[in-house]
């Protein structure tokens, strides 16, 4: 009779110890959202984030460029109904921009992102138009010609910054391929994503041509 008790003891613990483990919520832990936790990278040689890979360290400075490019092009932030967006060459500091474009964010984290020298401030389109600034990191090319232009290239105007890519001729009229954020065309899931347009820009008016440095590994 005791040990027929005894059995049913245990049985009865055991029961109560599973129905306990079962219910009670494992602790949380701190990992950020899916965003921020892929823009955390690994620390290289000078000391900032890395996201390069050996597949990477195979292609020219503007493949590298636009393949990241591509990728930035599918984050939200970018949107003009985002709230924030994240300056990643800053360490993730976040700016409340919502209604308002973020081309010159948009290429500067592509730039980081690709392993590229950026500048140590939020750098405006007002700024990057200056030519005394940031000589160290995006020094001002020497373009008298179109086809002086290379991939991976900033053309930036006073209010714009565009990555460039290829020279495109429309009636007789210079345009540059290009990808760059802020648009008042429609995403349409194909070459407007998010706010971000790979397409065509006039090359016309007051701009300079900025060409990024790759950071060493």
């Amino acid at each position: 009779m005791m040990y027929n008790i005894l059995k049913y003891s245990i049985y009865l613990l055991i029961i109560i110890i599973i129905f306990f483990t079962g219910c009670i919520a494992p602790p949380k832990t701190n990992i950020p959202d899916e965003e921020e936790y892929e823009d955390i990278g690994i620390p290289d040689s000078t000391g900032l984030f890395s996201f390069i890979t050996f597949e990477d360290s195979k292609l020219s400075n503007g493949d590298l460029i636009f393949k990241y490019a591509f990728k930035e092009q599918q984050k939200y932030m970018y949107s003009k109904s985002s709230e924030y967006v994240y300056l990643y060459w800053l360490k993730n500091k976040k700016l409340n921009l919502k209604n308002r474009t973020k081309c010159n964010i948009f290429a500067i984290n592509t730039l980081f992102k690709a392993g590229f020298l950026c500048p140590k401030e939020n750098a405006r389109t007002v700024d990057l138009m200056n030519e005394k600034l940031f000589n160290d990191v995006l020094p001002i090319a020497d373009v008298s010609k179109p086809s002086e232009l290379v991939k991976g290239d900033l053309i930036i105007w006073n209010g714009h910054v565009i990555i460039y890519d290829t020279i495109a001729t429309v009636n007789k009229d210079l345009y540059a391929k290009a990808i760059w954020a802020g648009t008042r065309k429609n995403d349409n899931g194909k070459n407007i994503i998010n706010n971000v347009i790979y397409g065509k820009y006039p090359l016309s008016g007051n701009f300079i041509v900025r060409r990024p440095i790759k950071r060493k590994m």
